[in-house]
């Protein structure tokens, strides 16, 4: 049995699914359909298998050479505003966290600076900590001041 014998015309199609009594009984399938699934399955997909097992294996060279080569722990340190990282740059090494003197703005960036510790102000007439200056945020006796 043919494809072209198994599908009605569009027009009696038309005609069939206007008719609300109608159940479909003269609607003919194809055997092997009909049965369940089909028995002459195969694997088409093998070249695109082939494609993502070597791009996986290529994303895990890439990882163990990044570990071995590269500075894992750069990826997660602080940096100021300047481009220098906290607790890793030479004279910043004792200070490692960052703090942003002024966040009013939505672009916190240009007044990151590194500090020794978190500052804790109590006495909003002298907001001053020690930090290490920036260009935007300039440390004045090693001291930084809150911006806004």
């Amino acid at each position: 049995m043919s494809n072209n014998d198994l599908r009605k015309s569009e027009t009696d199609t038309r005609k069939s699914l206007a008719n609300p009594d109608y159940k479909g009984e003269d609607y003919l399938i194809d055997l092997e359909i009909e049965k369940g699934p089909l028995s002459n399955r195969r694997c088409t997909d093998i070249c695109c298998l082939l494609i993502f097992l070597v791009a996986i294996g290529f994303g895990g060279y890439i990882f163990v050479y990044a570990l071995e080569n590269g500075d894992p722990d750069a990826i997660m340190a602080p940096m100021d505003a300047d481009g220098k990282f906290c607790g890793r740059d030479p004279g910043y090494e004792d200070y490692p966290y960052v703090f942003f003197a002024d966040i009013e703005y939505s672009v916190w960036i240009p007044w990151a600076v590194c500090v020794k510790s978190c500052p804790m102000i109590n006495d909003p007439t002298a907001p001053k900590f020690p930090c290490v200056g920036t260009e935007n945020v300039p440390a004045v006796d090693g001291d930084c001041t809150i911006i806004g």
